[in-house]
């Protein structure tokens, strides 16, 4: 399994914190990322707040350096065990808690600061709460301001930033413990850090930083700074200086990123002066800002607010590699290649677009590289993608076309760009997406609350025949020109399906949007030309299904019945009646190389049904079943699986005639069926915490899958990994 997609950090500051075995653990939401810098790829997830996690800190003892706090907006403190990414110990507190450092004097001592100023310490060694919790400090700094800003040095001496500009210092273990206070910024001091090297034993040094851009470094024994300077003096920036990402790399170098700044800058002190290597000069890799910044032997790490991480030279600050690309908004569909030339597609929240190339996406040892774009152009605000179907292939017709539908409604179709590879551009983008056109089928642009939206291709039975030159026509380079939009609700249940067509726009030489008809409306129109007095009036749809070339569509009505229509007859040509019908599914063929005339057409076509009562089964139908086999019951060749819950189907046709029936269930599993070998699952993928929202097959490796689900994760999946248990 490979997560490639997942929640983003949080806007309003990352926290993350990286072990000396290189080891880097980022929050996302409620849980804890584990990326490993060295080999560049995520490698665990550590799950069990209820609210988003706001600081993480390893140990720095050198036993025990796997080891993890992490406390969170719930009041809970965890320590984790990051080798058996499992979780150790857990403390429940009553404030709110705005930091969180393990003693380097004491180390089975962990150090929770309150919003209340109160430090308390927690001993690990002890069991009991009112045992093992107990104050060290109490001390009230509400007259001086409100905390900004936490940091403890290597002498577990404990600095607060406050919104006055003071900053106050006090030894944790000194005995007594005296506050000492250092004046010198008229400002919130949004940002200190300690420096990890002592020139004497008897002092420590840390920088701080205020909202008017000036810095100063101090020795924790003096009242004076040891020397200051002001960042406005240094570089020309018109902007607010506020939220800084400051990281001390030794006493005479240090690493500043302002929120909006997207690359650092790069500070060398020399004596009590310093000069700047200019900000121009240093590489701009990330497209969002700056919200992390860590420190790991000669490299230095930068966490952008898209999720983007990147590696540094900490001599030169040039730009060495990505630990981790991709993590941008969380992903709310994506579509499958059906040629190894295109790219996996992925749709964010945000209302950007991803990208991983297909030969990097099955090396499943691997985290491929995600190619994220900036917010597509074309999109309103609060507007995202919400379904991406890539058109169906066939031999002779460009395959990297694709159309789209956002979260408001509006239909796209475009392509995708190749680029050509430059290997000295690092931030050259392989892939990119051209819009070709498109239309808002809801008038307004206004989305309808609760209202999700779906597409898949199908054969127009209709299509225009241009005249233009094919240089110039588009759709003479497409299988097909027509599309499915289809509504649904939040359960699932299609509220309202129609299709709409591509056509070429002779007075502007450009293609436009055409609505063609309901598809309900123009159910019911056949069903009264074709089946009198065989079935009723239809009213509801809930579940619509296309086959891979788009020539059958397959729709469940009413939560009984079951119509299969060839479009390009437009005719009903299959029909049967099945108790609590509810999810239906085509098979992905593996090779797609018959035309839309000539496939399936002497053969037993595939059809994997739900039901409301959890059964999954597999039924195939013949394409002139009406003409021939009136008086046979097709409902008596279905294949049954029971499952215990309510599922979404999707199917994938191997070689051999081997099928496999994938169900995603409501708890978030994944469950593999081979219904012509066994009447039970076969494997179970345990990978989302919530409902799974679409899976679909590979159609180049067919033992692949990929899925996303309510948890906000997109995962790729090797099933030849999994087994039963």
């Amino acid at each position: 399994m490979n997560i490639l997609a997942t929640t983003p950090p949080s806007k309003s500051g990352t926290c993350a914190d990286c072990s000396e075995n290189g080891i880097l653990a980022v929050s996302c939401g409620n849980f804890v990322l584990l990326i490993s810098v060295y080999r560049r790829k995520l490698v665990g997830e550590l799950h069990g707040h209820r609210k988003a996690v706001l600081h993480v800190r390893f140990h720095r003892a050198l036993a025990i350096k796997h080891l993890l706090a992490t406390a969170s907006a719930d009041g809970t403190i965890k320590i984790w065990d990051t080798d058996l990414k499992r979780e150790i110990r857990t403390i429940q507190h009553n404030q709110t808690i705005i930091a969180c450092f393990f003693s380097n004097l004491h180390p089975h001592i962990l150090l929770i600061m309150g919003n209340d100023s109160n430090l308390y310490g927690w001993d690990l060694t002890l069991d009991k709460k009112h045992e093992s919790l107990q104050l060290l400090y109490s001390g009230d700094v509400s007259l001086q301001g409100n905390i900004c800003s936490v940091e403890k040095t290597c002498s577990d001496v404990l600095l607060l930033g406050l919104s006055s500009g003071v900053i106050v210092a006090f030894s944790v273990f000194g005995s007594p413990q005296v506050q000492k206070s250092f004046h010198q910024h008229s400002y919130p001091v949004r940002c200190i850090s300690s420096c990890s090297e002592k020139i004497d034993r008897q002092s420590d040094y840390f920088y701080s930083a205020s909202d008017d851009g000036l810095i100063c470094c101090w020795n924790t024994n003096d009242a004076a700074p040891y020397f200051m300077f002001s960042l406005r003096d240094k570089i020309s920036f018109k902007f607010p200086m506020e939220n800084y990402r400051m990281k001390c790399i030794s006493l005479h170098r240090m690493l500043i990123a302002l929120s909006s700044f997207c690359k650092p800058i790069l500070v060398d002190i020399s004596s009590k002066g310093s000069t700047f290597i200019s900000y121009k000069e240093i590489s701009v890799v990330h497209r969002n800002p700056i919200m992390s910044m860590l420190v790991l032997q000669q490299s230095l790490i930068s966490i952008a607010m898209d999720g983007c991480i990147a590696l540094w030279d900490a001599n030169s600050l040039s730009f060495q590699s990505w630990i981790l690309k991709g993590l941008i908004g969380f992903p709310l569909s994506f579509s499958l290649a059906k040629y190894l030339e295109c790219p996996l597609v992925i749709g964010y929240s945000n209302g950007s677009m991803g990208f991983v190339d297909s030969r990097e996406c099955y090396n499943i040892q691997k985290l491929p590289n995600i190619q994220t774009t900036k917010r597509l152009n074309f999109l309103h605000r609060e507007e995202a993608v919400c379904d991406i179907c890539y058109i169906p292939y066939s031999m002779g017709c460009s395959p990297n076309y694709l159309a789209m539908i956002t979260t408001q409604g509006q239909l796209v179709f475009g392509k995708i760009q190749f680029n050509s590879p430059d290997e000295d551009d690092v931030l050259q983008d392989k892939f990119g997406f051209q819009r070709i056109c498109s239309i808002f089928p809801k008038r307004g642009g206004k989305r309808t609350s609760g209202i999700k939206f779906q597409l898949c291709w199908t054969v127009a039975y209709q299509k225009e025949h241009e005249t233009s030159s094919d240089n110039e026509n588009i759709l003479s380079l497409l299988p097909t020109n027509e599309v499915i939009v289809m509504e649904s609700d939040d359960s699932g249940r299609v509220s309202k399906a129609s299709l709409w067509y591509l056509k070429m726009n002779h007075s502007t030489k450009q293609l436009e949007w055409q609505y063609r008809t309901c598809l309900l409306q123009e159910l019911n129109k056949l069903l009264s030309t074709q089946h009198e007095a065989l079935t009723p009036v239809v009213y509801q749809v809930h579940s619509i299904a296309c086959s891979s070339d788009g020539r059958f569509v397959a729709m469940a009505c009413d939560f009984q019945y079951c119509f299969i229509w060839d479009m390009t007859k437009m005719e009903v040509i299959f029909s049967t009646k099945i108790a609590k019908l509810h999810l239906l599914s085509f098979p992905q063929w593996r090779h797609i190389s018959q035309t839309a005339q000539g496939s399936f057409k002497d053969e037993k076509i595939p059809l994997a049904l739900s039901c409301t009562d959890g059964r999954v089964g597999l039924l195939c139908f013949e394409h002139e079943f009406h003409s021939t086999n009136k008086n046979i019951d097709p409902t008596n060749s279905i294949i049954w699986c029971q499952v215990s819950f309510k599922s979404i189907v999707s199917l994938f046709t191997m070689e051999e005639s081997t099928i496999q029936v994938g169900v995603a269930l409501r708890n978030g599993s994944i469950q593999i069926w081979l219904p012509m070998k066994e009447k039970t699952p076969c494997k179970i993928l345990p990978g989302h915490r919530e409902l799974c929202l679409k899976l679909e097959w590979s159609c180049i490796y067919p033992s692949f899958i990929v899925s996303v689900g309510r948890d906000k994760i997109l995962r790729l999946w090797d099933i030849q990994r999994w087994s039963l248990s």
